[in-house]
């Protein structure tokens, strides 16, 4: 039989336990908040900043006129801030530090994002015959290919003898927009990277392929 100290600790303990554990899940999900407010701050100061950019190419068009030194300076500190946005984003996924339904929003925001970013900087190049090039990159989560290429990526955007902006969607996700851009390229299998508008390649591209691509252009 238990004596009545031992049954008194017991509860005592286990009471305890179950309060550690509510309270250790009632700060993960202020946390989730916390993480989830941070994103989607700076979705909106992308989507803000974006929203600028085609404002302002409609009116330099209207008034038949060009800022392509300013336009370019913008589109790099977007497509920069994205891209950090992008990992961080895909570094949460990895762990499981965000809510499901929230995050697919977010995601869905990023990915839109994504694809306008992208469409200025297409317009960008040939409008002012720019030597920027852009490579939008399809990936899947999860999948050994794509995180190599994601590395190969991320390895020549920092680099200084050439001027690269990547652009990132999950091609697994499911959107009306993320759709037709799959369908356009004809986007079937990850990795995949469209080159400058021009080149696709399907598969893992080295950093050197990636290079003989960009020089193609010049």
């Amino acid at each position: 039989m238990v004596s009545p100290i031992k049954k008194h600790i017991f509860i005592t303990s286990f009471v305890i336990a179950i309060g550690i554990f509510f309270i250790g899940f009632y700060f993960a999900g202020i946390w989730d908040d916390l993480r989830i407010n941070q994103v989607n701050n700076d979705l909106m100061e992308n989507g803000l900043d974006t929203m600028g950019i085609i404002i302002e190419q409609e009116f330099l068009s209207t008034f038949n006129a060009t800022s392509c030194g300013i336009t370019e300076s913008r589109l790099s500190a977007i497509s920069k801030n994205l891209f950090e946005l992008g990992k961080q984003l895909l570094e949460y996924e990895r762990k499981g530090l965000l809510k499901t339904e929230e995050y697919e929003r977010l995601r869905r925001q990023y990915f839109l994002l994504e694809v306008r970013a992208y469409s200025n900087f297409v317009n960008f190049i040939k409008i002012c015959d720019s030597d920027l090039n852009v490579i939008l990159y399809f990936y899947s989560i999860g999948q050994d290919l794509s995180e190599r290429q994601g590395y190969a990526l991320d390895a020549i955007v920092n680099r200084e003898d050439v001027q690269i902006r990547v652009f990132s969607i999950d091609r697994d996700f499911e959107d009306p927009t993320v759709d037709v851009v799959k369908s356009f390229y004809n986007v079937t299998a990850s990795p995949t990277i469209i080159v400058n508008n021009e080149y696709k390649k399907t598969g893992f591209v080295s950093i050197p392929e990636i290079l003989e691509l960009v020089k193609r252009k010049l």
